[in-house]
């Protein structure tokens, strides 16, 4: 429920507050006076869109903000976590000329989304809008749902379709990579096969290369050994032999000084390296031999390596990591047929389950539109047309959406917890000239009366901690007079008996029923358009009542039958 309303530097109103009650509250005013400046005010409030032509000529800031009464209702603790309203609070919207605009719950600032999706929550703008919902058969089904309570059997049919979809798609997905690792299969094995057999060690070419200038240098390299060991240690002056005659004169002379010692430590370490050189060098030249047959089996394999990394890659590491690369997507094939099996599985389970879901939702809903369709015929008589009839017609979707094998047939699901199946809103005005499409016969009058109807036939007032949610009705008596807007009087007034209603009017009827009559008025103040809003009591009700039945010419006679009007209610 909106307890209090204030508006500022919106449109061509300067500042307006008004106090709301519960009940039926109508506003009337001469056309043009800027009733519906009221409307956009509350629904820009409540999330609606923003533009600058809000902003009144000459401010820089537009602001409105309502006390609402909230909802207890679990969605307002996912909007709000850890607030805990006890009674009305503040909700506020500014929209500035330059820079981006604030809202508030409370002195919680908020995102237009929350502020969005708490509206829908704490009013209902009843306006051309949603007729022309009515005349969207796409949007039919949510209002089946709406008033059936359907909606998270929607949505949870909505998350299985996504999870089947995503199950599905993951499956094809897999196929492909599978079907085109297996085009590659054979020449996987091949490479494979090829890698295997060339038994590849790292560096194995380095080693080999290494080996083969050894091969083809021994000759040179036995002479240089020979040469050398003779040097240090077989001719008649060898180097070994000169070091043992230095070493003995060293060892003479350190009895004489021991200083002499130090040079004896070292040419003996000299005669140590020498003898170990010199026996290196012995074994070197005794095993170094030429051998054709060895060189001939070298450069064979280094042939074979060079071809191997002209395919697999520029070294011999290179050639094993392609190896395990291969030896990976060989086991990645397997563990894929694997997760083909798992998601063929998972698939069975979900189109159960989808099947299942949806065939619970086709039944609650055909259950909530009879439900509706009888509701909703039963105040189309209070509204002056005892003949209308509405009924739902349904039709089970044949193709697109996921096309789920059943026990008998293919049952095509669609996303979104459309379900199974599509319906629409059938209309018939009078006696036997047949069912047809709503949005096909339907006039302005009686799309207005159908949407009261449809309002008037919710199970439920949406209460929430003792506070009735607010509708707001735009027009909603377009096209219809006499009896006929008695009719729709009363059964707005029998809505406002459990819920707050607003009424943009411009029927002394309506007026007539309201708990709280409202003048919307726009006058010239400095040269600039104003609208005021001012509640009406006793006589200045009976006289704007009597404006409305007769205009400006206003007689006694007019007046006494304004003041019965009022009286009636």
């Amino acid at each position: 429920m909106l307890h209090r309303l204030r508006i500022k530097n919106f449109a061509i109103v300067d500042t307006l507050e008004i106090a709301c009650d519960g009940g039926l509250s109508v506003f009337t005013g001469e056309t043009g006076a800027g009733k519906s400046i009221l409307v956009e005010a509350i629904r820009f409030l409540l999330g609606g869109r923003a533009s600058a032509e809000m902003i009144r000529s000459g401010s820089d800031l537009t602001v409105v903000e309502g006390l609402f009464g909230l909802p207890a209702s679990p969605v307002l603790g996912d909007l709000l976590p850890d607030e805990d309203f006890t009674g009305p609070v503040w909700v506020r919207r500014e929209l500035p000329l330059k820079g981006p605009g604030r809202c508030f719950v409370g002195d919680r600032q908020v995102t237009r989304t929350v502020l969005q999706t708490l509206g829908e929550l704490l009013a209902d703008l009843c306006g051309q809008h949603q007729q022309q919902a009515l005349l969207d058969p796409h949007r039919h089904i949510e209002l089946v749902d709406a008033t059936g309570g359907l909606q998270p059997l929607a949505g949870e049919a909505a998350r299985q379709w996504a999870n089947l979809a995503d199950n599905r798609r993951l499956q094809e997905e897999l196929t492909v990579a599978r079907e085109r690792r297996r085009a590659q299969r054979e020449l996987t094995e091949f490479q494979m096969a090829e890698i295997r057999a060339a038994e590849v060690t790292p560096d194995e070419d380095e080693r080999l290369k290494t080996e083969a200038v050894v091969l083809k240098n021994a000759r040179r390299l036995a002479e240089a050994a020979e040469q050398t060991l003779d040097e240090l240690s077989e001719s008649d002056n060898a180097i070994a032999a000169r070091v043992g005659t230095l070493l003995r004169d060293a060892r003479r002379m350190a009895e004489l000084d021991p200083r002499w010692n130090q040079v004896a430590e070292r040419l003996t370490l000299w005669q140590e390296a020498i003898g170990e050189t010199a026996r290196f060098l012995a074994e070197y030249r005794g095993h170094l031999d030429f051998d054709p047959g060895r060189l001939d089996q070298i450069e064979t394999r280094l042939a074979r390596l060079a071809a191997l990394k002209l395919k697999y890659g520029g070294s011999c590491a290179a050639i094993l990591e392609r190896l395990q690369q291969l030896e990976g997507e060989r086991q990645l094939d397997d563990r894929d047929c694997e997760r083909a099996a798992e998601l063929a599985g998972q698939q069975t389970e979900l189109e159960a389950s989808l099947l299942h879901i949806a065939a619970d939702l086709s039944d609650r809903r055909r259950q909530a539109a009879a439900a509706l369709e009888q509701s909703v015929n039963a105040v189309l008589g209070k509204l002056g047309m005892p003949s209308a009839q509405l009924k739902v017609a349904w039709e089970p979707f044949i193709d697109g959406g996921l096309a789920i094998p059943s026990d008998h047939d293919v049952v095509h699901v669609h996303a979104a917890g459309s379900g199974c199946e599509t319906m629409h809103f059938l209309f018939e005005a009078n006696p036997n000239e047949g069912f047809k499409p709503l949005d096909k016969i339907a006039s302005g009058g009686e799309l207005s009366r159908l949407l009261l109807a449809f309002k008037s036939a919710f199970p439920h007032a949406e209460r929430g901690n003792g506070d009735n949610k607010l509708y707001i009705f735009d027009e909603v008596d377009a096209g219809i007079g006499g009896a006929v807007a008695y009719a729709v009087a009363k059964q707005i007034k029998t809505l406002a008996q459990h819920a707050q209603v607003f009424l943009i009017s411009h029927l002394q009827q309506m007026a007539a029923a309201a708990d709280a009559h409202f003048l919307i008025s726009k006058d010239t103040v400095d040269g600039r358009a104003r609208v005021t809003i001012r509640r009406l009591e006793g006589e200045a009700r009976v006289r704007e009542v009597a404006r409305m039945v007769a205009g400006d010419e206003i007689t006694d006679r007019t007046l006494q039958f304004a003041t019965e009007l009022t009286k009636k209610k």
